[in-house]
């Protein structure tokens, strides 16, 4: 079956999965916390001026205004690069099968993996994607999937290290295979993990429409019991790792149902997911926000080996329901693909000086996602009242640095900078005029000593727009 079939048909596939992630869903809870320390501290300069910023209201509409303020500046520079050599994470990757050159280097660094539902590389990347850092993963579909072409691919690209399994065997739209089937034609795919060295994936599976038999139950819908069978038939078989899908829109269900996966005691690829279930997201925000507390947990969760968005870009477009796609033009990522792309692992550390993206935070406390209007950056996080960014940074070299914030309000805000816990800035009363009003702040001179840190942004009063924070000395 070609690639573009295979996705036509996953989109079917999630049509069944709504209702049993809406039962499971509908009982899960969230919530959100923070500081509220009033110390304060002066001297802050605002190195971009506006001149009559255009008013805005005071509460932030759900949907992201249309036009920019008048006051913009007429031009700004791109963001400094991130001056950090490492991974930004080594489980990240994106299911999807049509990359550029263009989209590989805009995501290098920063997405380690990928896999497109076939037995070799997307055609324009085939033959370089290595050198850009990225591992390609091959997947055997179903029990029809090209041997040979695998091998070949296999024979000329030594670099790979793992096989995915069936994709959703559990579906009848899928692969389409009882848990016996799945296991009687296992042997294939363990003499070619045994003849290239390749760890196995187990058969990716999702509460499904019940279509496909599992013995001695009448719950076939039921993931765990497919793989009980599963495992039942094919005792002995080299299986390293679990492979997990799920559309769950709530973070807490996510977590809830992918957790119960470790009671095979195998670590964990989430190799498809979005929130996408119960009617979806209501707007592009709260993909990104789903998106951004999930890919945190699974960062923070040691038994997650890997994980996938679904998928890279949609018929749909990036703006429009259901706010999948991670890249936009050639080369260019969506908002949804900043804040994917941003977050890091949790032993990442920015080196400094450099430009940090707000959303690149490694922990949020009530922090929220919009996309942004300003000239610099894709997304911008929503403070309101005591609310929490951490970034854990490496200072290459002790001295004094200066804290630029890039920020917007429409009412009087303060924002506190901690630094190992000791307060060490607090910006006072900033109000831009407009919620998409950009204007840059800079504190006075910070002391920072060689060697790790913990800097906090705390929220202190009102609500405004965050789009990044640069350390410079």
């Amino acid at each position: 079956m070609q690639l573009i079939q295979l996705l036509k048909t996953m989109g079917i596939s999630r049509l069944c999965i709504f209702l049993f992630g809406a039962v499971l869903a509908s009982t899960m809870l969230a919530g959100c916390g923070g500081s509220s320390s009033s110390e304060k501290s002066s001297g802050q300069v605002v190195t971009e001026p506006e001149s009559e910023p255009e008013s805005e209201p005071e509460s932030e509409p759900e949907s992201e205004p249309e036009s920019e303020p008048e006051s913009e500046p007429e031009s700004e520079p791109d963001p400094a690069p991130d001056t950090a050599q490492d991974m930004r994470s080594e489980k990240r990757g994106l299911a999807y099968g049509y990359h550029s050159e263009n989209d590989l280097k805009a995501m290098q660094g920063k997405v380690k993996w990928w896999y497109n539902w076939d037995t070799q590389a997307d055609a324009n990347v085939k033959e370089n994607y290595a050198s850009y850092g990225y591992d390609f993963v091959p997947m055997a579909w179903d029990e029809n999937f090209n041997e040979e072409a695998l091998r070949s691919f296999l024979d000329n690209h030594p670099d790979v290290k793992y096989l995915l399994g069936w994709n959703e065997p559990n579906f009848m739209e899928q692969a389409n295979l009882t848990p016996a089937e799945a296991a009687a034609h296992w042997p294939v795919l363990e003499a070619i993990a045994q003849d290239y060295n390749l760890k196995l994936v187990a058969p990716a599976v999702n509460y499904s429409p019940g279509n496909v038999d599992i013995p001695g139950t009448d719950d076939d819908y039921d993931p765990w019991l497919y793989l009980d069978a599963f495992f039942e038939a094919c005792e002995g078989c080299q299986v390293d790792y679990i492979a997990v899908h799920c559309y769950m829109k709530y973070e807490s269900a996510f977590s809830w149902y992918v957790g119960e996966f470790e009671r095979y005691n195998k670590p964990i690829w989430v190799t498809e997911w979005a929130g996408w279930d119960d009617g979806g997201p209501a707007n592009m925000g709260e993909q990104m926000n789903f998106l951004s507390d999930t890919v945190r947990w699974m960062e923070s969760n040691d038994n997650i080996y890997r994980y996938s968005w679904f998928l890279g870009r949609s018929s749909e477009g990036y703006d429009q329901f259901p706010y999948l796609d991670v890249l936009l033009a050639d080369g260019e990522l969506t908002p949804l693909g900043s804040v994917y792309t941003s977050i890091p692992s949790n032993d990442f550390r920015y080196k400094i000086p450099a430009r940090i993206e707000a959303e690149g935070a490694h922990s949020l406390t009530g922090f929220k996602h919009l996309a942004t209007t300003d000239t610099t950056g894709l997304a911008k996080l929503i403070a309101a009242s005591n609310e929490v960014a951490e970034y854990k940074l490496n200072v290459e070299e002790g001295g004094d640095y200066t804290l630029a914030l890039r920020l917007a309000s429409s009412a009087n805000s303060d924002i506190a900078i901690r630094v190992d816990g000791l307060l060490v800035y607090t910006f006072e009363d900033i109000n831009t005029g407009g919620v998409e009003a950009w204007m840059t702040f800079s504190s006075t001179p910070i002391s920072l000593t060689a060697g790790d840190h913990i800097l906090r942004v705390e929220s202190k009063s009102s609500r405004f727009g965050f789009n990044w924070l640069e350390l410079t000395n």
